[in-house]
């Protein structure tokens, strides 16, 4: 699993479309009904939106937290939040399958 994607995929989107949705509300509809952003423009939504989660993660250290959930922070003695994670995917039967399915080779 990676990290970064279950931590700021969403706070980034949210950021990014609430700018598209201020720029829109400032446009007049043009013909078609279909808006053209300038690619610089969306650029700088993003470079926003990459902003305000870096600001965001120095106060709330959400990254760290999702590191030791992910069992992926090698400071961690233990992996019992990423054992609570799992148990908590074989809820939902579509994380389930997979992980119900594994096999693993002994090693000697």
């Amino acid at each position: 699993m990676q990290v970064c994607d279950l931590y700021a995929n969403r706070p980034l989107k949210a950021v990014v479309k609430k700018k598209f949705l201020q720029w829109k509300l400032s446009q007049k509809i043009p013909p078609g009904g279909k808006y053209k952003v300038d690619r610089v423009q969306v650029i700088h939504w993003v470079e926003e939106a990459v902003s305000a989660v870096n600001e965001n993660q120095s106060s709330d250290r959400k990254i760290e937290y999702m590191f030791n959930k992910l069992g992926q922070d090698p400071r961690q003695p233990n992996s019992q939040l990423f054992q609570e994670h799992l148990s908590q995917l074989q809820d939902n039967e579509v994380y389930n399958s997979p992980l119900r399915n594994q096999t693993a080779e002994a090693l000697e």
